[in-house]
């Protein structure tokens, strides 16, 4: 039982201290807009800044 207790938090640890902490985006603003053509909510992320170098990056973005 101590085995699996041991396994289990070593399991717990590597999963939360081993993810990356790198934000592409750091600062958004969410926009709200109707639509009278479709009678429905339009949804917008505007990307005000973010850390991102590469392309790669950025096209994801």
């Amino acid at each position: 039982m101590k085995t699996r207790f041991l396994l289990f938090t070593a399991m717990i640890c590597c999963i939360f201290l081993t993810q990356k902490l790198d934000a592409q985006v750091s600062s958004v603003n969410y926009r709200l807009k109707y639509n009278a053509d479709s009678c429905r909510y339009d949804a917008y992320i505007v990307i005000n800044s973010g850390t991102a170098t590469t392309t790669a990056q950025k096209d994801s973005i």
